[in-house]
């Protein structure tokens, strides 16, 4: 059983499990900065929702 963040990560990078993240409206600094740093340790595909020039803005 997952008990923590830590084995969270090691069990997906071990499976290599990936999903899509959806953020609705994610158009602020932490969630495009929360959705960047999933992507980038390989979790997730992330999709942003929202204005686009506020997004490329942050």
């Amino acid at each position: 059983m997952i008990s923590n963040f830590s084995e969270l990560f090691t069990e997906l990078k071990e499976k290599g499990i990936t999903r899509k993240l959806v953020v609705a409206w994610g158009v602020d600094e932490h969630s495009i900065e929360a959705a960047y740093k999933a992507a980038q340790m390989g979790f997730v595909e992330a999709i942003l929702v929202g204005d686009k020039s506020r997004i490329e803005a942050v």
